[in-house]
This record gives C-alpha cells, sequence and structure tokens, in this order.
C-alpha cells in the first residue's frame, strides 16, 4: 500500500515537473513582435537615436531553438518572411524529447531513493543532477548568447574603423517593460551598417551578419561574391551602394534580394540597361537614382511603379535639356528631382506629371529651367524649389533665381494646391484649370544669393503686359504678387476684370498712383500691397474709400502729408515707411488695427483714440504740444521726447501692459509718475535721459527684473542706483552720459560686472573706477569721452582696456592722448579698437567736438551713422602708419558686429550724432558674373525679409531718437555739463 502511494506521488511529482517544462518550451516557440530597444550609432559618427529613414516594420519571430517563423505586418498586408516545417517539427521533437527525459528522471528519482539504503544521500546526489539537467539548457543558451555578442562586438571594432554601426537590442513585446536594462549590452546587435571604402572580407562579414537591416556601401572594391551573404536575410529592408560599379553579379543579387524595400544607387554608373533589370523587384517603395548615367527618360514605367512611394532623380547637367514623363503611380507620395552642384542650367527640362493620386511632395531645383505640365495630381499642396547648399556652396558667390524657372507652367485638376511661385525672366505662359484652393501665385523677377540677398532682375515690359492680363482673365487666386517687375508703363485695367483676387500686392514693382486707381472697380480687396508707389498729400483716404472691405494696407507713406484712419473702416493691419512729411495724423476707432509709425516731421495736429492694438509708436520730433492719445493697450515700443512728454502721457502709456522698449527723451515728468515707472515690469530697454531721476526714483524701479539696456543719461542717480543695475542678471548695456557720480557711486562702477557697454561721456572717473570692469569677462564697449580726469589717469585707462580680455572698443572722444600711449596699447591687444573722434583738437585736455555742416556732432575717426569712413582717423600728432593702424581697427570691429560676434547693444543708442561703431549697410561686393547670362542681375540690390523683397519692414531702429537733438531742443544743461563748459572757457 505504501509502496502504491509512492508510485503516484512520483508520477504525480513527474508530471508536474514535465508540464512546466513543456509549458516554457511552447511559450518560447509562440510567435512574439519584437521592439527595438536603446538604438545608437557607433563609429565615424556616435550619437544616440536612428540617423536618416529607418522605415521598417518591427518582426513577429517564432520559434526557438530554431526560428521557423518570420513575418511582418506592413502596408495592412501580412508578409511571411520565412517558414519552415521541418524547424517546427525539429522544436516540437525536441521539446517531446526534454519534457519525456524530466518525467523519467522524476520517476527514476524515486524509486532509486526508496530502493536505496542510504535513501538521504541518494536523494541529494539524484536532486543535483537533475537540477543540473534543468540548468543546462538555458545555461547553454546564455553561453550561445555571449559568444555571439562578442562576435558582433568584434565586427563593430573593424566596421567603425573607417565607418558606422548602428546596434540595438530586439525584446519580445511582452518583456519589455520587465527586462532588466543591465541585459541591453548582451543583446545588442548590429542592425544597420554605413562601410566606407571597405574591403572584400569586410563586406563579406557584413553581409553574412543575421540581424543586418539596413546596408549602405560608399565606394569599395567589393564583387559581386562578397555580397552574396546578403541572399536569404529574411530582415534585410534596405540596400545603398554609392559611388560603385554595378556589375552584373551585383545587380543580379539586388533582384534576388525579395524583401528590399528601400534601394540607393545614387553616384553609380547604373544606365537604362541595368535599369530594366530592376523590374523584378515587386516591393520596392524608396529609391534614389541621383546621379547616375541615366536620363530622365529612361524611367518608362517600371514595374515597380505600381508600388513605389519615394523617388529621387537628377535634373539634366549644364548644358543638357530632358523630358520625365510619370503617369499613373498610385502610391507614389515625393518626387525629388535636383543635382548638387550650383551649375544653373538654362536648358529645358520638360517634366509631365499626369495621374498621381497620392502625390505629397514634389521638389524641383531652382537652378534648371523648366516646362512643368501636371494633371489630376490631387493631393499636392505646394511645389518645393528651395535651394539648401552645403558649406562648400555658400563659398560659391552666385546668385541664383529667387522663384521657381519655368519657361511654361500648365496645371490642371489639382484641388489641393495652394501656392505657386515663378521666375519670370523666361516665363513665356501659364495656366491653371480647376485649380481650385489656389491661394497665392507670385510673379517675380529678382534673384538672391546664398548669403540672402536679393537683386531685382527687370524684365521686358511687353511680358509683363502680357502676365497681367492673363492674371486678369481668369478667376483667382486669392492673393497675387508682382515683385521686381518694372511695372510703371503697364496698363493695370485687366486686373479688375479678376473678381475673385482678395490679396494684391506689389514688391520693388515700380507703380504710380494714377495706375492703382486703374483697380478701383476691385472694391472687394481686403489686403493691399503697394510697395514703393508713392502716394501723396491724402491718397490714403482715397485708399480707404474705395476699398471699403480693406482690412491690410502696406504704402511707402515718406511723402504722405495726412493720414486719416477713422472707425469707417475694417483696418486690422497697416505697414508704412517713415512718415517724412506729414503734418496731420489721426487715428480713431480702430480697435483691432495693429500698425506701428515712425513720424519724422513736425505736426500741426495728432490724436490717437481707441487704438488698442497698436503695436509701436515714435516721433522722432518734440512731441506736440495739441496732441490727444488715448485707448493704448498693446503697445510693445514706444519713443517720443521733448517738454510735452509730461505725465498724462505716462499714465497712458501704463495700460500697455506689454511694453518692451520705452524711450521718454528729456521729458517733464513728474516725480509721481517717474515713481510709476517701475510698474513696466515686462521692459527690457529703458531710454529716459535727462529726467528728474535720482536714487529715490529707483528706489520705486525694484520690479522691473528683465532690463537688457537703460540709459539715464543727464539725471543725478548714485549709488544706490548702480547697485541695483549690478543685481539685474539681464542687463547689457548702461549709459550714465554727464551724470555727477560721487566717489562712492564712481567706485559702485565695479560691480555692474554683467554689462557688456558701458558709457561715461562726460563722467569724471579714474582709472580704478573702471579697472575691475576692464578685468572681467563681460565688457565690451567703455565711453569715456571728454573724460575731465588728469591725462595720466587716461593712460592708465587705456593701458587696463589693452589688457582687457574682452573689450572690442574704447571709446575717447576729446581726451588728450600721445602716440606712445596708443602704440603700446596696440602691442598689448592686436583687436582692440578706439576711436578718438575728432582729430582737429590739440593736447591740453578736453576739447569741444567738431561740429558738422548740420551741427551733429561727429569725429573724422569715428565711425559715421551713414557707414562712411574716415580715411585718416586719428589726431594730427599721430604719423600715418599709426593713423592707418587706428582705422584698420575701427572698420575690424564694425564688421564683428555686423557678423554678429559681438553682444553689444546697437539699439537705442544713447548718442547716435556721434555714431558709437554703429554698423554700417555695406554691399559684400558678390560675384555677378556666375550666373547663366539670362539670370545676370542688372536691377538694384535689397534686402530678403521673410522670403521676400521687404524695404518697409520695421526694424529695430525704429523706436531710435536722436537724444542729443532733444538735449539740444531743451536746453537740458547738467552741473557736471555746466562745469565742462566753464572749464573750456578757462582754458580758452
Amino acid at each position: 500500500m505504501e509502496s502504491a502511494r509512492t508510485d503516484r506521488k512520483s508520477i504525480f511529482g513527474g508530471l508536474v515537473l514535465a508540464s512546466i517544462v513543456a509549458v516554457i518550451f511552447i511559450a518560447t516557440n509562440l510567435p512574439f513582435r519584437y521592439i527595438e530597444l536603446n538604438p545608437h550609432w557607433l563609429g565615424m559618427v556616435e550619437f544616440s537615436g536612428i540617423l536618416g529613414s529607418v522605415d521598417h516594420t518591427n518582426p513577429t519571430i517564432a520559434g526557438w531553438p530554431l526560428r521557423y517563423w518570420i513575418y511582418v505586418d506592413a502596408d495592412d498586408v501580412r508578409q511571411q518572411r520565412y517558414w519552415s516545417g521541418v524547424r517546427l517539427l525539429v522544436n516540437t521533437l525536441l521539446g517531446i524529447c526534454i519534457t519525456g527525459v524530466v518525467f523519467w528522471l522524476a520517476i527514476f528519482r524515486a524509486r532509486r531513493i526508496k530502493r536505496s539504503a542510504n535513501s538521504r544521500r541518494t536523494k541529494a546526489v539524484l536532486d543535483i543532477a537533475l537540477a543540473a539537467f534543468i540548468v543546462t539548457i538555458p545555461a547553454s543558451a546564455i553561453a550561445y548568447l555571449r559568444w555571439v555578442t562578442v562576435h558582433h562586438e568584434k565586427l563593430i571594432t573593424e566596421i567603425t574603423l573607417s565607418g558606422n554601426c548602428l546596434v540595438s537590442a530586439w525584446v519580445p513585446e511582452p518583456l519589455v517593460d520587465t527586462l532588466p536594462s543591465g541585459l541591453y549590452g548582451w543583446l545588442q546587435r548590429i542592425r544597420r551598417v554605413q562601410c566606407i571604402d571597405a574591403e572584400s572580407g569586410l563586406a563579406r562579414r557584413v553581409c553574412e551578419l543575421p540581424t543586418l537591416v539596413h546596408l549602405e556601401l560608399f565606394g569599395g572594391t567589393m564583387d559581386g561574391p562578397s555580397l552574396s551573404g546578403l541572399k536569404g536575410n529574411p530582415f534585410l529592408y534596405a540596400l545603398g551602394m554609392t559611388r560603385q560599379t554595378l556589375s552584373s553579379e551585383k545587380l543580379d543579387l539586388v533582384t534576388q534580394l525579395s524583401w528590399l524595400a528601400e534601394l540607393d544607387l545614387s553616384r553609380t554608373d547604373l544606365d537604362s540597361q541595368g535599369l530594366a533589370r530592376l523590374d523584378s523587384i515587386k516591393r520596392l517603395r524608396t529609391l534614389n537614382l541621383s546621379q547616375t548615367n541615366l536620363a530622365p527618360s529612361d524611367i518608362g514605367t517600371p514595374g515597380w511603379a505600381s508600388e513605389l512611394i519615394r523617388l529621387t532623380l537628377s535634373r539634366p547637367a549644364k548644358g543638357t535639356s530632358g523630358t520625365l514623363k510619370i503617369e499613373g503611380w498610385p502610391r507614389l507620395e515625393t518626387l525629388l528631382l535636383h543635382r548638387n552642384t550650383l551649375a544653373a542650367n538654362d536648358e529645358v527640362f520638360e517634366v509631365r506629371l499626369a495621374d498621381l493620386p497620392s502625390l505629397t511632395q514634389l521638389r524641383l531645383d531652382r537652378l534648371q529651367k523648366h516646362r512643368l505640365h501636371m494633371r489630376n495630381v490631387p493631393l499636392l499642396e505646394q511645389i518645393s524649389d528651395e535651394t539648401t547648399p552645403d558649406q562648400f556652396m555658400m563659398e560659391q558667390n552666385i546668385w541664383i533665381p529667387g522663384l521657381g524657372w519655368y519657361v511654361q507652367l500648365h496645371l490642371e485638376d489639382m484641388p489641393s494646391l495652394t501656392k505657386v511661385q515663378c521666375f519670370a525672366q523666361d516665363l513665356e505662359s501659364f495656366s491653371f484649370k480647376n485649380v481650385t484652393n489656389l491661394k497665392s501665385l507670385e510673379i517675380g523677377s529678382y534673384l538672391v544669393s546664398l548669403y540672402g540677398d536679393t537683386l531685382t532682375d527687370f524684365v521686358e515690359k511687353d511680358r509683363c503686359q502680357d502676365w497681367i492680363d492673363q492674371v486678369g482673365e481668369s478667376d483667382g487666386p486669392h492673393e497675387v504678387v508682382f515683385a521686381g517687375l518694372p511695372l510703371d508703363e503697364v496698363d493695370l485695367t485687366s486686373l479688375a476684370k479678376n473678381r475673385g483676387i482678395r490679396r494684391l500686392q506689389f514688391i520693388e514693382s515700380p507703380l504710380r498712383i494714377e495706375q492703382v486707381r486703374e483697380l478701383a472697380p476691385m472694391n472687394e480687396i481686403v489686403e493691399f500691397g503697394l510697395g514703393s508707389c508713392e502716394i501723396r498729400g491724402d491718397d490714403l483716404s482715397w485708399f480707404l474709400r474705395t476699398f471699403p472691405r480693406l482690412e491690410a494696407i502696406r504704402i511707402n507713406g515718406e511723402n504722405l502729408e495726412e493720414v486719416n484712419v477713422s472707425c469707417e473702416q475694417t483696418l486690422t493691419r497697416v505697414e508704412v515707411s517713415t512718415l517724412r512729411k506729414v503734418d496731420s495724423f489721426r487715428m480713431a476707432g480702430q480697435p483691432d488695427l495693429g500698425a506701428s509709425f515712425r513720424i519724422e516731421h513736425p505736426m500741426k495736429s495728432f490724436e490717437i483714440r481707441d487704438a488698442r492694438s497698436l503695436r509701436g509708436l515714435a516721433i522722432a520730433e518734440p512731441w506736440p504740444s495739441n496732441s490727444i492719445v488715448t485707448g493704448l493697450r498693446d503697445l510693445r515700443w514706444f519713443a517720443a521726447g521733448g517738454k510735452h512728454v509730461n505725465d498724462s502721457i505716462v499714465n497712458e502709456l501704463l495700460e500697455c501692459p506689454y511694453l518692451d522698449q520705452l524711450t521718454l527723451a528729456y521729458p517733464a515728468i513728474s516725480k509721481s509718475l517717474l515713481y510709476r515707472i517701475g510698474e513696466f515690469s515686462r521692459l527690457s530697454v529703458l531710454v529716459i535721459p535727462g529726467a528728474e531721476i535720482d536714487d529715490d526714483v529707483t528706489s520705486r524701479w525694484t520690479s522691473m527684473r528683465s532690463l537688457w539696456e537703460i540709459n539715464l543719461d543727464d539725471s543725478r542717480v548714485g549709488v544706490d542706483t548702480i547697485a541695483w543695475l549690478s543685481e539685474l542678471p539681464s542687463l547689457r548695456s548702461v549709459s550714465l552720459n554727464r551724470v555727477p557720480l560721487d566717489q562712492p557711486a564712481a567706485e559702485a562702477l565695479a560691480e555692474l560686472r554683467q554689462l557688456s557697454a558701458l558709457r561715461l561721456r562726460e563722467v569724471n572717473i579714474r582709472a580704478d573706477d573702471v579697472a575691475s570692469l576692464l578685468a572681467g569677462e563681460s565688457l565690451e564697449l567703455l565711453d569715456v569721452s571728454y573724460c575731465p580726469a588728469d591725462p595720466s589717469e587716461l593712460k592708465q585707462i587705456i593701458a587696463l582696456a589693452a589688457a582687457s580680455p574682452t573689450l572690442k572698443g574704447l571709446i575717447m572722444h576729446g581726451c588728450k592722448v600721445d602716440a606712445a600711449t596708443v602704440q603700446n596699447a596696440f602691442k598689448v591687444n592686436p583687436n582692440i579698437a578706439i576711436d578718438y573722434g575728432d582729430r582737429k583738437f590739440q593736447p591740453g585736455g578736453v576739447n569741444e567736438p567738431h561740429e558738422s555742416k548740420n551741427g551733429d556732432s561727429k569725429g573724422d575717426g569715428a565711425i559715421a551713422e551713414s557707414g562712411g569712413e574716415s580715411s585718416d582717423p586719428g589726431p594730427d600728432w599721430f604719423d600715418e602708419s599709426l593713423r592707418d593702424e587706428v582705422g584698420r581697427r575701427l572698420r575690424d570691429f564694425r564688421s564683428s558686429l555686423r557678423l554678429s560676434t559681438s553682444d553689444i547693444i546697437r539699439n537705442q543708442a544713447a548718442d547716435p550724432a556721434a555714431s558709437e561703431f554703429a554698423l554700417a549697410a555695406e554691399s559684400n561686393g558678390r560675384n555677378r558674373n556666375d550666373a547663366p547670362e539670362s539670370m545676370r542681375p542688372q536691377g538694384r540690390r535689397r534686402s530678403r525679409v521673410g522670403g521676400r523683397l521687404d524695404p518697409f519692414a520695421t526694424t529695430a531702429d525704429s523706436g531710435r531718437l536722436d537724444l542729443e537733438k532733444f538735449r539740444a531742443l531743451t536746453g537740458f544743461e547738467t552741473e557736471s555739463s555746466r562745469s565742462n563748459r566753464a572749464r573750456r572757457a578757462l582754458r580758452e
């Protein structure tokens, strides 16, 4: 009885162990989707993540120890990459055998223990044997896993000597969240390889990798047999062979890769016969055939046309023409036609595209002249032709068409197309049929450089008339732009026939107001851009009356004498150049009008009411005495000056919570309102010279923590204000011109360690006061002009400036200096520039600045506001070589500013008349002869803003005022100024 019970227990125990083993074995042979973890590149380019397009679907794999089934769910279709019934049978038999052995061992153990005289010892021995058998299988698997890892690591070392490889771990999806990250290293396998000039042996070992999914070969001497290991790889989906000679063996190999989805044969000798051999690859999704021996006409209708998603081809080479015809490719989404060269080709490349229901991206080359015909391409929204050159191309100073280069452009049945841009130089005809969603058409005749410069290139006026007439005969599009066209003698009447136009822009296209009046029937226009067309008198009022639906207008207002925008209009945006002749300005009842105005003319009347969306306002003349300003809210910058800038102005500005830049030059503001300036917590620029500001006032400004620049010229601030400024981490520029600093305040200047620019004109300072600043790592510009300090102090300041690790410019207008001191400074610091201003003064101390004809204070040695330079800078007692060196350094300093290598603040300059190293609008001297004859520029250069010619764009200088002008008009004179004037009179 006892024996039977023991046998039943042993049988039950054996069944339990065998069942566990069977379940584990069955689980390891179920199909699991594998997830890629920890992908990273090794080699010449090392970083984490994916480089380029790795567009493969993670596989589902079944089978252990032998894989018997591999499939991929791609395009909603299950692609069975591999199946082996024999392997499944082997795995099944192996599982049965292992399960049977475990069951037999359990029975054998029980019976042997029962019969043994020393059952305890026998049990221990048999338990160890059973455990060892069970552990042997996973231990063997781990040992094999480690052996494979070591093999991959050795191969990685070889690959990365001259190439790159992507390694990652594939983990069954159920284990992704439970697998310890420490095991990733044991599971890392080579997935993608980039071999550069690899020899045949390395190529063969790489191709034999069963884990390879993407192989790119750049050059090298490998032959067909070296690549034969790729055959039968169920995971390989992408192959690139660049800079190769494609032998018959290589092409045969490519055709045998049945699961290939991406193929790159760029820069090879592939011809039409080789292309025909690729017809058998039915699953191609991406194909790159750029810069091969193929002509565009060789493409035809290949066997892979029905499945291809992305195709890259080269445009014809310079001096050759070509024809490309693609029709009825149902899955083609991207078509790229370009060539990596700056050699423009003015031979025609004819492209005919039809019945492409999936095409969403078409990229043409702007350096190629096209004849483009497209029909039934329903998803394409825009034809891309942007040029993206590399650094080598940037060094080739050439001009290219600013828009798509077409001879003919005919589009039909393209309901998604929204924008068309045409370079007008060679345009013969264009037509649009059933392009129902076209929103923008631009016809422009201008060239652009790779540096962003733009040059108008005028065409014949007769052709302009043809284009105007063709647009007039159409219905739409919503927006029409003419850029760089000579339209001053063209009849615009036909444009008025087009009832679909709602936005009409003339950019850098000469027009007369009489021509524009011909467009009066277009009363549905909502946006008008008049470019350089001069409007005078009350022409603006005529526009607003004639086009009642006008929402946005862009005008040249330099000669405009009256601005009257009242509540009858629906304007939301006005872009206007500087108003230089306006006498009357009125804007009322325009809460939605977003605009910025800069006025440079004395006005008889000035009124702004209910202009909550006004963004910027600058009046470069004294503020009108009879002005009315109410209803502001969204103002971002404001600049005004004069004795009529009073408390009422500040009260109105306090209603603008987003004010960023504020200039109040020599105002008449009470102390109570000066206190409230501290409520502008968002200010980055505060320029308020000549106000009754002292430490008591600035003590109320502690909420302003975002200041970037502050100007407190002609004020009475002291040590407390400087202490507050030193606590502002964002502050970069401080101007304290003509501020009578006492000794504690002067010593406190050393705490302004964050500054890039410090201006102390006519301030009595010692060298010790600025020594620590000059020794720091921030200060780049220091102005100590007309400093009344002793000559020895000035020499010491120059010596400290020369030793400064960061100072780029030192301004010393009207300061005594000897040639030896300057020469020593230049020897110590090869980069520092020193501006001495007027070279006509004589040694002996502080000197008056030289007065120019217009009354501005400009030194011959300074860089003029207009960008001019003195050819003979420096005082008279400098020899010619030293004056040349001073001038050269000034030019270099200005260039460094233009190239944005300096953080010195240039907006809201404290003394624009003196022009402290102001920027110059210089021509860069581009080579105009690198383009074809038809593209060589004959017009004028302009800057390019927002992708278009834009001579009236608002700049950072729109809110800049001539502070010296306001100082003179207000008769402002501080105690420091009076002292300096008395000292000069005594010396004379």
